[in-house]
Order: C-alpha cells, then sequence, then structure tokens
C-alpha cells in the first residue's frame, strides 16, 4: 500500500529488524521473499533468518545492538528519507481509474488528496492527530506525509474495527491535538456512540466517515472481481451494510453534521470545520460502493 519510493527502498534492503511486530498476511510479501533476511524481536524470543533464539528478548537484543553501534565511527548514521511525491501525488495515480472521467466525485484517494491540501495549505498539518482503525481508509493513508511525530494512530497491528473513533478522545486529550478521524461506515457503526463522547469533552475533533454502504476491506479478500462494472459484478451479502442517516445521528449524539458527495462540497466543509471549537463534527464523505483504491488492488492480488 505504500508510495513508490517506499516500497524500491524496502525491496532492495538486505535486512529487516521487526521488533514485536506481530506477523499477519498483510506481511506475506516478507515471508515468501525476505523471511532468511528478517531479524524478529519479541519479549521472549529471538527469530534471525532461519533460526530461533530462545530466552533471548528484544530488550536483550536492543541494548546489544545500540552498544554495537556506539561502538562504530559512523553511529549515528545519516540518512535521507526518499523524496516526498510531488502534488497530487501519491493520490492521483492511485485513485481507481474507473472514475477518471468523473473529476467531482470523490473516491478514497481524493479525499485524501483534497483533506490532506488543506491541511497543509492552511499549517494544520502539526495541529492534528490522525486515528484510524482497520478500513481501507488505513492503507491509503499511509501515503500520507507531512504529519508531525506521534501523529497517526492506526490499529494496524490488531485490526480492531471502530478503533479510530473510540481513539478519537484520547488521541485528542493526550496529545492537545485536535483529533483528525478517518473512518469507514462499518467501522463507525460498531462505536458510534463515542461522539457523545466527544461532545461531553468539548472536544472538536473531526470524524469523517467514508461512506459507500459495504464492508470494501473484506471484499477485497472475498472477491476482487466485484469491484468491476456492471450488475453482474456484486458484493457478497454479508458485506453490505445499513442505510443510517448520520445528521440525524450527529445531532442526538450533540455533534455538528455534515454530509458531502462532491470534491466541491467536501472543500467547502473543511473550511468550515475551521471555525468549531468546542463541538464534534461527523462528516459523512459519499463515494461509490465500487471503488478500489490501488492500494487495497495490490493487497488483494498478493
Amino acid at each position: 500500500a505504500s508510495i513508490t519510493s517506499v516500497r524500491d527502498l524496502v525491496q532492495q534492503a538486505d535486512c529487516f529488524l521487526t521488533l514485536g511486530t506481530i506477523i499477519t498476511d498483510d506481511y506475506l510479501w516478507f515471508i515468501e521473499n525476505k523471511y532468511a533476511q528478517m531479524v524478529l524481536a519479541t519479549t521472549e524470543e529471538m527469530r534471525v533468518g532461519y533460526f530461533t533464539y530462545e530466552g533471548v528478548t528484544m530488550k536483550d537484543f536492543m541494548e546489544a545492538l545500540v552498544q554495537r553501534f556506539k561502538q562504530t565511527k559512523v553511529y549515528p548514521l545519516s540518512t535521507v528519507a526518499p523524496p516526498q511525491p510531488v502534488y497530487p501525488e501519491p493520490w492521483a495515480s492511485n485513485s481507481d481509474p474507473k472514475f477518471k472521467d468523473k473529476p467531482d466525485l470523490i473516491t478514497y484517494n481524493r479525499f485524501f488528496q483534497h483533506s490532506m491540501k488543506f491541511l497543509q495549505d492552511n499549517n494544520l498539518l502539526d495541529d492534528i492527530v490522525m486515528t484510524l482503525g482497520v478500513s481501507s481508509s488505513l492503507y491509503v493513508a499511509t501515503n500520507a506525509y507531512g504529519l508531525s511525530q506521534n501523529s497517526f494512530i492506526g490499529s494496524a497491528a490488531w485490526q480492531c474495527i471502530g478503533f479510530e473513533t473510540g481513539a478519537a478522545s484520547g488521541a485528542q486529550l493526550g496529545s492537545g491535538k485536535r483529533a483528525w478521524t478517518v473512518a469507514g461506515d462499518g467501522g463507525f457503526m460498531m462505536v458510534c456512540q463515542s461522539l457523545s463522547t466527544l461532545a461531553r469533552n468539548n472536544l472538536n475533533a473531526v470524524i469523517f466517515v467514508i461512506s459507500n454502504g459495504v464492508y470494501a476491506i473484506e471484499q477485497v479478500y472475498v472477491d476482487l472481481t466485484s469491484f468491476e462494472p456492471g450488475p453482474e459484478h456484486k458484493f457478497d451479502a454479508f458485506d453490505i451494510l445499513p442505510k443510517w442517516d448520520y445528521m440525524a445521528l450527529a445531532q442526538a449524539f450533540g455533534a455538528k453534521g455534515y454530509r458531502v458527495t462532491t470534491i466541491k462540497e467536501l472543500k467547502a466543509v473543511l473550511n468550515k470545520l475551521k471555525r468549531i471549537t468546542r463541538q464534534p463534527a461527523l462528516v459523512e464523505v459519499v463515494i461509490p460502493e465500487k471503488d478500489l483504491p490501488q492500494q487495497m488492488y495490490r493487497l488483494g492480488i498478493e
């Protein structure tokens, strides 16, 4: 799901330190291609390539590794991060090509393209903390750049559905920054009552609900052809969500409510959000059911 320069850098590396990493199917490429070059450290044991060392913990490994680094003249290393993509990348090339002839239609990538540009243009990147749970949005959001340290909180390892909305209050109270949450509609339905907590504490967190009416991330792993055009390509019944009135829900829980269906409407609402100070906002972002971001497509074909 990462941007091209990051993928290239990782694929060319000859050693991978995986510290406390939970190896899931998200790391299938590593298992198939770089298993022998992986160093996996846990609280109980170490694995170096194909060899396991019981009783050697991550603490032992890190202390020895840092000591070894300090003994070398080149420590600390001077490195340069890969160049950042030039706007509108990485979003434009990763947006679903099915909707190329509808430029005002919101897609996953277009949402991030314009919302991240808004944050950058208004010098707000240092003022927000982004929270994400398990949804297609999480994988698209990994392409974001320019955020300050500790400002990207995602449930990438445990894949907790609904985490992003529930985490918003803690993220804002703990950091002193405005929570900028991007939720899938399926995940939001799990913990929508978290809006009440935000309202009770007068937090101006923003909850964007990417509203496509389906568990898109689940359907990717069930049948990718479901995203192809035509009525013959259907989502499985268990991946179709009920319809909610998000504006009524926002009112019930004490939040500001907005609904956007076009890029123009999205830009207008983003500007309105700047003026909200002591109340949460719920923004329903309507996208096509069959929008398949290329970040998810690449994961689906692995």
